[in-house]
């Protein structure tokens, strides 16, 4: 019984709220014509005096609840829309999958390094945000559709060939 108390706790109204103010009129037609849906559809799932529950807000509790079922797959989806937002709005990684994976584990080694000089807890916390955003960063280089074939070539066998061609 207490867990759907605390799923209950996410407020509808304040949710709502938020997508509301966020979003202007002309926001709102240019999300319904991209969706395929009515103005007034896309009025509803923003207003927060209206008594259906918004897609964000549904979304928004099942991922509450996720969180008390299995802690590791709501991080893994969290991630999962941070790295594809990242790739929505252009703030794609640099550099190839093998450079991006090095500034994961040098990230790393700066949090390892930081834990076991006991620095205060502040840096260790940028040092977790460092990987963290390094590793958005692979995951975003990953879920580039341009990359989805190319990764491969670019990563593994043009490397190769490389070294062939150097002996």
């Amino acid at each position: 019984m207490s867990s759907q108390i605390t799923v209950q706790l996410i407020d509808q109204h304040e949710t709502e709220r938020l997508l509301d103010a966020s979003l202007s009129h002309g926001d709102k037609s240019k999300l319904a014509d991209l969706l395929g849906v009515s103005l007034s559809e896309i009025s509803q799932q923003v207003n927060p005096n209206e008594m259906r529950k918004s897609d964000f807000f549904k979304f928004k509790r099942f991922l509450r609840a996720l969180c008390d079922v299995n802690a590791d797959a709501a991080e893994l989806i969290v991630s999962d829309l941070r790295s594809s937002l990242r790739c929505w709005l252009g703030k794609g990684h640099t550099g190839s999958l093998a450079q991006l994976t090095c500034s994961v584990n040098q990230e790393a080694s700066e949090f390892v390094a930081a834990h076991i000089q006991h620095k205060p807890v502040h840096i260790q916390r940028k040092e977790l945000l460092d990987i963290r955003a390094a590793v958005d960063r692979c995951m975003a280089a990953l879920d580039e559709p341009e990359r989805k074939g190319s990764v491969i070539a670019q990563d593994i066998i043009q490397p190769q060939m490389r070294r062939r061609a150097q002996r």
